[in-house]
């Protein structure tokens, strides 16, 4: 996991892989995330490992890449597409910068990782 010198973990090749790999193994995972600039987010990551009941709206499914930043976004991603940095912004009603930017790469990383 790439962290900064406060522990704080940081977008980078080996977070992705990380984060990943602890959702291969049907775990969810949860992370103290910076942009390395001005913001702190907590990010709970789930994958493969949700029962879906009843009709779910805005397309999400069970099979989707969930990503909750703590207190109160959260979107189902499907895991098998590059997205953009405004869809990720929409989901997740982030628009400020750097993190968006940040966020985005970190989301599409991981998406990356879990097709290998």
């Amino acid at each position: 996991m790439n962290v900064d010198s406060y522990n704080e973990v940081i977008f980078g090749k080996d977070t992705c892989k990380e984060i990943a790999r602890v959702l291969k193994e049907g775990k969810n995972i949860i992370i103290g995330f910076t942009d390395e600039e001005y913001e702190h987010i907590d990010i709970f990551f789930s994958y493969m490992n949700t029962k879906k009941t009843g009709y779910i709206q805005r397309g999400i499914n069970e099979f989707d890449l969930f990503v909750g930043i703590v207190p109160n976004k959260f979107y189902g991603f499907r895991a098998d597409t590059e997205k953009s940095k405004g869809y990720i912004g929409e989901k997740l009603n982030i628009s400020y910068e750097p993190m968006l930017t940040k966020l985005t790469d970190l989301i599409n990383g991981i998406c990356r990782e879990l097709k290998e």
